[in-house]
């Protein structure tokens, strides 16, 4: 099973500029077809991650791969987690769950004031 996707701290509201690459592969022997919501954002904070580019439900055929690139937006501060969801018709795993996680950081203060006495 593929490990998490820890993303780069980021400031909340931001846009990290570097997608993390995510790459599934069939080794079954027929082809693995994607079924019902195929490849979603679950769990606590989805709103917070993204699938960038088309999103690929077509048949992946035995042996072939297929990569997805996910970028983080935290839409908060502290620790943000959710996961790519792919539901196929693999009757050992119909559904896997990868772990997407990242830190919203406060944002950055510009022009900031302090009155002195």
């Amino acid at each position: 099973m593929p490990g998490p996707l820890v993303f780069n701290p980021a400031p909340e509201g931001s846009r990290q500029l570097t997608p993390q690459s995510l790459t599934i592969y069939n080794q079954g022997t027929a082809p693995l077809l994607f079924t019902g919501t195929g490849i979603a954002l679950t769990g606590a904070n989805p709103a917070d991650f993204s699938i960038v580019g088309v999103v690929v439900t077509d048949p992946l055929a035995p042996g072939a791969n297929r990569s997805l690139q996910i970028a983080f937006y935290p839409q908060g501060i502290g620790i943000r987690t959710a996961y790519v969801q792919f539901t196929t018709n693999d009757p050992s795993q119909p559904t896997l769950k990868i772990t997407l996680t990242g830190q919203g950081t406060g944002k950055n203060a510009v022009g900031a004031w302090t009155q002195y006495e």
